[in-house]
């Protein structure tokens, strides 16, 4: 049976990575954790290879549309006031259809890997889903490369359900940076085919709980 204690540390960054911060990833993002970056593309395949082997990661190659992000389109803070939705949900749509599909090897976690680090199995259909989650997973990568020494944690949607229901997240998030003391202290959104009544739902869930957020 596999261990915690028998993987590498690259190898446990990618599972901590799938099962607790985000849904998918391909391995370009794969190789963008610290824990990989050192080490070539070559070297990733091989590790990815190993946990395939021991039932510890799936993957499907498929053809997506890629978002690159860098920053958010709006940070939000209580006080703040109420943006204009119908440009946002412009250029959600326009960035989008901008993009023409590439073949990519996307990567997941099993429910023996979840199990192993109390994380979480995506569920997983439609194209678009696979397209948005994508999406988040780079905002990981982005949030984490520009803050690589804080305290804070992001915390996945799928972990978010099951750690914080209630009213303070009664509209889950695509994640949430959580503050060393547990408390929420940031909402992370990615924008895709979202109507501006989604979008303005959204804010208000976070208005009325005093919760800061990102667009992205």
């Amino acid at each position: 049976m596999a261990t915690v204690r028998k993987l590498t540390t690259g190898q446990r960054e990618v599972l901590e990575t799938l099962t607790l911060r985000v849904r998918i990833a391909t391995e370009v993002q794969l190789h963008r954790l610290p824990a990989n970056a050192g080490n070539s593309r070559r070297w990733l395949s091989e590790q990815l290879r190993r946990l395939q082997r021991r039932g510890l990661v799936a993957r499907h190659r498929m053809a997506l549309r890629l978002l690159s992000v860098e920053r958010p389109l709006l940070t939000w803070v209580p006080g703040d006031a109420a943006p204009a939705w119908g440009p946002f949900v412009w250029q959600f749509e326009k960035r989008l259809s901008a993009l023409r599909p590439e073949t990519v090897a996307v990567y997941w976690p099993t429910r023996r890997a979840a199990d192993m680090f109390g994380g979480t199995v995506p569920r997983l259909s439609r194209c678009e889903q696979f397209e948005h989650d994508l999406g988040v997973t780079d905002v990981f990568l982005v949030r984490q490369r520009q803050t690589p020494h804080s305290q804070e944690r992001w915390i996945s949607e799928d972990l978010l359900r099951r750690r914080f229901a209630g009213p303070l997240l009664r509209r889950v998030p695509d994640a949430a940076i959580v503050a060393p003391d547990g408390t929420v202290s940031r909402l992370i959104e990615f924008g895709g085919q979202y109507s501006v009544q989604k979008l303005k739902a959204f804010h208000a869930h976070c208005r009325r709980q005093a919760l800061p957020y990102e667009l992205w």
